[in-house]
């Protein structure tokens, strides 16, 4: 299951400091080979939450935006989702939200500032990517359950 939220994104010219009104290169840039499922809390990650992509895109509005997507085995409960979201937004927030960060497209560098005031816009559905369950045997030997996994305590 996908589970994806957006940002409103604002683009200015680091050299004229002029906003960009229509931002036309925007389809799916990644803005990093990293994502944020090594940087999970320890519930998201236990449920199986994985990705974390970061995409500068064209919301469905139009407006420029940054997409973070996640996968999930099944339909998480709200429980996952409020923490995955709340996680996110404070990623954003501390990553991109604080004075923006500088994006080099085409030999135009660009200051990147997203809108973390709003919450995220939230969107889940099946996009038929198979994502594997979380990995209770690890689970179990990093938090020293031995009894479920066969061993003593």
């Amino acid at each position: 299951m996908r589970i994806r939220f957006t940002f409103k994104t604002r683009f200015i010219d680091t050299t004229s400091g002029s906003e960009l009104d229509a931002v036309s290169f925007l389809q799916d840039v990644k803005l990093s080979e990293d994502i944020l499922d090594s940087y999970l809390d320890t519930e998201i990650a236990d449920e199986g939450v994985v990705g974390g992509e970061l995409y500068l895109k064209r919301a469905a509005t139009g407006q420029p935006a940054i997409e973070v997507t996640y996968w999930h085995p099944s339909t998480p409960g709200n429980r996952i989702v409020n923490s995955l979201q709340a996680y996110t937004d404070a990623q954003v927030d501390d990553g991109i939200g604080e004075g923006g960060f500088e994006f080099d497209f085409d030999g135009t560098r660009l200051l990147v500032i997203a809108d973390t005031d709003e919450t995220g816009i939230f969107d889940m559905n099946d996009d038929g990517r198979a994502v594997s369950g979380p990995p209770r045997i690890a689970i179990a030997a990093r938090d020293g359950d031995f009894a479920s996994i066969g061993g003593r305590a």
